[in-house]
């Protein structure tokens, strides 16, 4: 008996010990390892060395209002998934979009955010006048003149033969200063200016001149056109006022940049670039058209560039929310924190701020 009674107490105190042992595991740890990476602007770091931006706010007024102690850990890998899923972080809150890639792995807080992607473009006051004197000096834009001069030297001569024996006052009847009078005539009609100090009076110079007012009309239109378009091939970052317009510019991008399916879909030529100011550069010296990255990142970034203007278009979007690990005790704890102070207004204008 007695050592039955023995044997019970040494299992009650196992089982209270594994108990223990079980409630210290499942404890929180008394300091909470918060993953973070420079990411304006939710997170961004001063030069004092101190945490500030849209998510270190959000994240200050949880840990309030749960008396949370935390320490920062600052993510160099650049991969907020991976420290968190390697126990090197509790909770990261680097913004990250939510996919189910990731969601296979870890957990993800309530959504604080939605945003798009937005569009910056190269703005420059200047550009359309230099386009246009790159147009005019261009070798294409000489060699249509020439050919425009070619034929109105010709149809000049014709008329200079049909008109000079009997209107001596508007054609000279020797060659040289005569077919320098077609020429000019031939000009003139071409370009509708229309002086009217020399004009056929012949019947055969007349029906000439008809069909030379008609062929120019066609010429000029082509010439034209082809100055316009080389004046908007050099400005159409300007012309970009729905997302069509996208369609066979060049557009740099970042990596696992989400718009990429979006813009491959609108026939855009995407332009894989490092991070924002080799983006910039890029755009700078002409390289791409456009450059498509996260909004809220795009205008802390270009807010800081003269000469980088956001456009008001946005493609797609994305959710994002803190990093878990899965099954976390305080996911709960964390999720109706969250909610709780983005529902506020003040929140509300903190963020767009």
């Amino acid at each position: 008996m007695v050592r039955q009674m023995g044997r019970c107490a040494a299992l009650l105190v196992l089982a209270l010990l594994a108990i223990g042992t079980a409630g210290r595991a499942q404890e929180e740890p008394e300091r909470l390892r918060v993953g973070i990476a420079h990411a304006p602007p939710y997170t961004i770091l001063g030069k004092d060395g101190t945490w500030h931006g849209m998510n270190v706010s959000l994240w200050n007024r949880i840990a309030t209002a749960q008396d949370l102690d935390f320490d920062w850990v600052v993510d160099d890998q650049g991969d907020p998934v991976a420290q968190v899923l390697d126990g090197r972080a509790d909770i990261s809150i680097a913004p990250v979009s939510v996919d189910a890639a990731a969601e296979r792995q870890i957990d993800f807080s309530y959504p604080y955010s939605r945003d798009g992607f937005g569009i910056a473009i190269r703005e420059d006051r200047w550009q359309g006048v230099i386009a246009t004197l790159r147009a005019i000096s261009s070798l294409e834009f000489a060699l249509t003149m020439g050919l425009l001069s070619l034929l109105a030297l010709v149809a000049g001569t014709v008329i200079w033969l049909l008109e000079r024996w009997r209107n001596g006052s508007s054609f000279a009847r020797t060659a040289r200063p005569g077919v320098g009078d077609g020429f000019w005539w031939a000009v003139v009609t071409m370009t509708t200016v229309g002086y009217g100090d020399k004009a056929p009076i012949t019947p055969p110079g007349r029906i000439v001149a008809t069909f030379w007012m008609y062929a120019a009309l066609i010429l000029t239109a082509v010439a034209t056109a082809q100055l316009t378009a080389r004046i908007s091939h050099d400005t159409r970052g300007f012309q970009i006022v729905e997302l069509e317009d996208l369609t066979g510019l060049r557009v740099a991008v970042l990596p696992g940049g989400g718009a990429r399916e979006e813009l491959s879909l609108l026939g855009a030529t995407v332009v894989p670039v490092d991070d924002f100011d080799q983006a910039f550069g890029i755009l700078e010296d002409n390289t791409a058209d456009a450059f498509v990255a996260n909004r809220e990142a795009l205008k802390w970034y270009a807010s800081s560039k003269a000469e980088i203007s956001l456009l008001g278009l946005t493609i797609g979007f994305n959710d994002y929310a803190f990093v878990l690990p899965e099954d976390w005790t305080l996911r709960n704890t964390i999720n109706v924190s969250l909610l709780n102070v983005i529902a506020h207004e003040d929140w509300r204008v903190s963020r767009d701020q």
